[in-house]
C-alpha cells in the first residue's frame, strides 16, 4: 500500500486520530511496560479517574474508543513496533522504563534504530506535557522532552 502512495498507519496512530480529547499515559521500555501500565493504571483508578489500560498489555486501544469520555485517562502500553508506524501519536505523558538491547532482529542488527523507535514516543509532546525518564539508564539519562514538555527522572 505504501508503495502505491497510500497511508499506512498502525493500531496507535488510528486511536490518536479517533479518542477526541482523553489524555493519554504512554509507557515504553525494554522491560517492565506491563507492570508500569498496570500500575498507573491502579493509581488513576484510585484517584477516582475512570481509567482504561490496554495496547500492548492485550487489549487493543482501539477497542476503548467508544466507551471513552473527557474524564477518562488512557494507560496505553507501546511497543517498538506500534512506534514505529505512529508518526503523529501524542500522549500526554511518555514514560519510558529503561533501554536495552532488544528486537535486534526486526531492526537488522542496530541499536540505534530500536532506540530512535523508542524515541518517537516522546517526539509529539509540547507545552503541558511530560516526560518521565529512568536516570539511571546510561542512554536514557542523555535524553530530555521536547521544548516546552517537562522532563521528570526517576532512580533507585
Amino acid at each position: 500500500a505504501a508503495q502505491k502512495g497510500c497511508e499506512v498507519i498502525g493500531e496507535i496512530a488510528l486511536f490518536q486520530r479517533l479518542k477526541g480529547a482523553v489524555p493519554v499515559l504512554a509507557v515504553t521500555g525494554t522491560d517492565g511496560k506491563s507492570t508500569t501500565t498496570t500500575w498507573l493504571a491502579a493509581m488513576c483508578e484510585a484517584s477516582g479517574r475512570p481509567t482504561w489500560a490496554g495496547g500492548n498489555l492485550g487489549n487493543p486501544l482501539c477497542e476503548s474508543v467508544d466507551e471513552l469520555t473527557p474524564e477518562h485517562v488512557v494507560v496505553a502500553e507501546v511497543s517498538c513496533f506500534q512506534l514505529s508506524t505512529a508518526a503523529e501519536f501524542h500522549p500526554q505523558a511518555a514514560i519510558v522504563t529503561n533501554l536495552a538491547p532488544d528486537h535486534l532482529d526486526y531492526y537488522q542488527g542496530s541499536y540505534d534504530a530500536y532506540t530512535n523507535a523508542k524515541a518517537r514516543v516522546m517526539a509529539n509532546l509540547g507545552v503541558g506535557d511530560s516526560a518521565v525518564l529512568n536516570a539511571d539508564d546510561p542512554l536514557l539519562s542523555t535524553w530530555s522532552a521536547p521544548s516546552g514538555a517537562t522532563t521528570f527522572w526517576f532512580s533507585r
